[in-house]
């Protein structure tokens, strides 16, 4: 690792949770690395090491043996090409190159929103999720690691599940213990604090006694947008949507910026789903109420790695695919005559 290197700091508790998320995830098998790969591809992750020669050198020697003075002589760009050209051929796989990756060196370089992304990519908290036993331990570490990492009070957690709602869930002989830690605070002439309910009542028992869905709206959901770890919607999109959703027409959208990669490439669609959302997909349309309708070319389309992003000076380099759900208004029933 460059000790010297500013990006070698220690890390922030932010990047601390992503980075045991990124770890526990693929080690429970919630993702896998072909998933992360494909997130994040060989010549864009030399790209995000651009100021890192040690880092990337460690990635080709590791993943293709390169001899490390020569892969530290290697530009960005060369570096980049050369492991893309193993990957695609197939000299490589993508676990070789996760192996000599650190996800703290992905915390520190990467876009968060797009790692973050990867962290919830499948719904693995919803009900529809098959393998239930790999979701509850990770949220169980998720949670555990908002409290460890200092992102959420014990206060925070209490406001968002509610007294009404634990004393609802949990089963009785944890509010029994609770009962007792307050007779013997009131012995005291101390006061029940939520530290002292959430010492007896731990991430574990929550996810025993709760839903995942619920934990994730009340307890991540507000963690990701205090930290603005999700995407905003493009511009314009919003307002267009629920302007053509009052007048019952298909909406005209132009292509925003960000979905371009650094080749001029498209990534994806935006997708109008269930009157309620609008997702980026991966295709050359908007899908609206079941209607397709074409977007139009940016005129002056500008490289980006990350739908939304700032967009950095950054040519040659495939975009990581960012799927995102952005709430607009619920659409007006459409004119009469004209098919949902």
């Amino acid at each position: 690792m460059d000790n010297d290197s500013p990006a070698s700091r220690p890390l922030s508790s932010v990047e601390m949770f992503l980075s045991g998320a990124i770890a526990k995830s693929l080690g429970l098998g919630l993702h896998t690395a072909e998933e992360f790969v494909a997130r994040f591809p060989p010549d864009a992750i030399m790209e995000f090491l651009r100021n890192e020669p040690t880092k990337r050198a460690r990635i080709l020697t590791g993943a293709l043996g390169v001899k490390e003075k020569t892969a530290r002589a290697l530009a960005p760009e060369h570096a980049g090409a050369l492991l893309q050209t193993a990957f695609v051929t197939g000299e490589i796989a993508e676990k070789n190159i996760l192996a000599s990756l650190p996800t703290e060196d992905c915390v520190r370089h990467f876009p968060h929103v797009a790692l973050w992304a990867f962290i919830i990519n499948g719904d693995w908290w919803k009900k529809t999720h098959l393998d239930r036993a790999p979701a509850k331990q990770f949220m169980v570490s998720l949670l555990e690691d908002l409290r460890g990492c200092d992102l959420v009070t014990a206060v925070e957690f209490l406001n968002q599940l509610t007294i009404t709602k634990l004393a609802q869930a949990l089963p009785r002989d944890l509010l029994q213990k609770l009962f007792e830690v307050a007779a013997e605070k009131g012995r005291d002439n101390l006061a029940l604090q939520a530290a002292h309910m959430f010492f007896v009542v731990t991430p574990r028992h929550l996810v025993e006694c709760m839903d995942l869905e619920y934990l994730f709206n009340q307890l991540l959901q507000p963690f990701i947008l205090k930290h603005n770890l999700v995407l905003k919607p493009p511009e314009g999109v919003v307002s267009e949507l629920a302007a053509a959703s009052q007048s019952g027409r298909v909406p005209t959208l132009t292509l925003p910026r960000g979905i371009m990669d650094g080749r001029g490439t498209r990534r994806g669609t935006l997708s109008y789903k269930q009157n309620e959302t609008l997702t980026y997909k991966g295709q050359d349309t908007l899908t609206y109420k079941g209607q397709a309708a074409p977007l139009e070319e940016d005129p002056a389309p500008a490289p980006s790695l990350v739908v939304g992003a700032p967009e950095p000076e950054v040519l040659g380099v495939a975009a990581p695919v960012v799927e995102e759900n952005w709430p607009i208004p619920p659409a007006a029933p459409l004119a009469p005559g004209k098919e949902n």
